[in-house]
């Protein structure tokens, strides 16, 4: 668990798909295809709304905009519909992480405490991390297996482990579902890294360009 001492930098939260990781915006075409293909059409704004989060927290709250309420056998099936496309994203073409992203999360881990928060279930992550070689990296991944995930703040808090950590953590994200997750978990500082979607701006305290800023 990380804790803060003198004169040591309080911990830092990176979101794995966007701040490190560039995958074109792949994961969420591929939410909005696993929809379309049920026979529904996403709202205006629906996805961007949802990037970021896990399979199930993203497709049940698709699913009640049209509707439907708590989740189905059918949701089920979509799920694991969407983590098996999902696998073939990340081990694919578009998948890779800027080389100053990747300086800048190892130059961290050797100071700071490091986690990296994402809404993709653990093996999809990891595949993700080989596939952009970045297997080497040795910070905490706080990934959203099961049915409740991004946007609960539950994993992030235990990691921080206590409200002094949280008072003295970064968390450089892209997606308002990890936002979501970094200001119910009480980070101090909730950064978004790039452009982002319209909803992560909303929750953004600051901004930064690139990853590298965010954690200089």
């Amino acid at each position: 668990m990380p804790t803060k001492a003198s004169g040591v930098a309080g911990p830092a939260v990176i979101e794995l798909v966007g701040p490190l990781i560039d995958d074109g915006g792949a994961f969420a075409r591929t939410i909005a295809a696993v929809v379309e293909r049920s026979g529904l059409q996403p709202r205006p704004g629906a996805i961007d709304q949802v990037a970021g989060a896990s399979p199930g927290w993203a497709l049940a709250t698709l699913l009640e905009g049209h509707g439907r309420g708590d989740p189905t056998p059918s949701v089920g099936e979509m799920v694991e519909e969407l983590v098996r496309e999902w696998q073939r994203v990340a081990r694919g073409g578009g998948i890779a992480a800027t080389s100053a992203a990747a300086t800048a999360v190892r130059k961290a881990v050797a100071h700071r405490p490091v986690a990296l928060l994402t809404g993709l279930p653990s093996a999809v992550a990891a595949a993700a991390l080989e596939h952009a070689e970045l297997g080497d990296l040795v910070p905490s991944l706080l990934a959203a297996d099961g049915a409740d995930g991004l946007p609960r703040h539950d994993r992030l808090q235990q990691w921080l482990g206590s409200g002094e950590a949280a008072s003295a953590a970064t968390a450089l994200l892209a997606s308002a579902p990890a936002m979501l997750a970094a200001i119910g978990a009480r980070c101090a500082d909730v950064v978004l890294v790039g452009e982002g979607r319209p909803a992560s701006a909303m929750l953004a305290e600051r901004q930064v360009a690139d990853l590298a800023e965010g954690l200089g």
